[in-house]
């Protein structure tokens, strides 16, 4: 009997393709995990120390500083409630139109936070290895698309918002 540590993820599709997975052995195979990878997995640290009489520590008999690494907090800006509902009408829409992928993004324009990035389809990242490597990827970051066909609802938008076009248009 050999005990291991797993990454277990309880939102299962919910962001997998941002957030990516790491494999068996903890390192990150995809996406967020992925691409921080030495910030999230920090290091490894031995010392061997000396100690007195009262089990205080004397000296380090290696050498190292008694300083610690550096560690890193990760913040992301996604919100689960907007991602959740992105997802759950991005998902709607794939169906109807029976499109084989979907993607979309909800960001603040002012700060550039994004609140939400959705793929369809997903997978679960908790079984991971039961999903085609394609669908792992973040097509929104990871593909490229010809600048006229992404810039056609940004026009429609501003048409819309200025009353130069209605919606039945």
């Amino acid at each position: 009997y050999v005990s291991e540590q797993k990454r277990f993820y309880p939102k299962r599709e919910l962001a997998a393709s941002v957030l990516g997975f790491v494999g068996m052995d903890n390192q990150g195979l995809a996406g967020i995990e992925y691409t921080y990878q030495s910030k999230l997995k920090g290091i490894t640290v031995r010392r061997v120390m000396e100690r007195d009489a009262r089990g205080r520590n004397i000296q380090s008999l290696e050498g190292l500083h008694n300083s610690r690494p550096r560690s890193y907090d990760l913040v992301l800006t996604l919100d689960e409630v907007i991602q959740f509902t992105t997802e759950y009408h991005l998902k709607k829409q794939v169906e109807r139109f029976k499109a084989d992928s979907g993607m979309a993004v909800v960001m603040n324009p002012h700060t550039g936070e994004i609140y939400a990035m959705a793929n369809v389809p997903q997978f679960n990242p908790n079984h991971y290895g039961a999903f085609s490597s394609q669908v792992w990827k973040n097509n929104i970051i990871a593909s490229s698309y010809e600048p006229g066909s992404i810039f056609k609802p940004i026009v429609a938008a501003a048409a819309l918002d200025r009353g130069l076009a209605r919606p039945q248009d």
